[in-house]
């Protein structure tokens, strides 16, 4: 229904998805209803589908372990703080998204968070060569002088 990359069979987490989108949708006023009718679904499955593109950028093709249609945990951080988002936020991140300790992320979880994720890459293309720091080495140590 949703064409979501890597799913080829329903599992509980998409219908539920698919319940609460359907739920909704009967819940609304009539006029409201109309409007969703008159939607341009063309528009919608467009920027679905640069959602797809946006999430197999960071797909990394070198790493066989990953399932298709998941995106690992270490090219999220990358990518955030290619955007420039501070560590600390990429801690939070990275435990938000792995909560289950797989190591990767999946379509759902991502598509959740693509408004940031497609701010995150106009920042990175807007100005490629900015040196943020890296999310991945330990954080200086503090030196107390006396």
């Amino acid at each position: 229904i949703l064409k979501i990359p890597g799913v080829k069979r329903v599992n509980l987490k998409l219908f539920s998805l698919i319940a609460a989108l359907s739920e909704k949708v009967t819940q609304i006023e009539p006029f409201v209803r109309k409007l969703i009718n008159k939607f341009d679904f063309e528009a919608l499955d467009i920027k679905m589908l640069k959602a797809k593109e946006l999430f197999y950028l960071m797909a990394d093709k070198s790493q066989k372990l990953t399932p298709k249609g998941y995106v690992p945990i270490q090219s999220l951080c990358v990518e955030l703080a290619a955007g420039g988002v501070e560590r600390d936020n990429i801690e939070n991140c990275k435990k938000k998204f792995d909560r289950e300790g797989k190591n990767y992320v999946d379509f759902l979880d991502w598509l959740t968070y693509v408004p940031l994720f497609v701010e995150i890459h106009s920042r990175i293309c807007s100005n490629p060569f900015f040196r943020y720091e890296d999310p991945l080495k330990a954080p200086p140590k503090e030196t107390t002088d006396k």
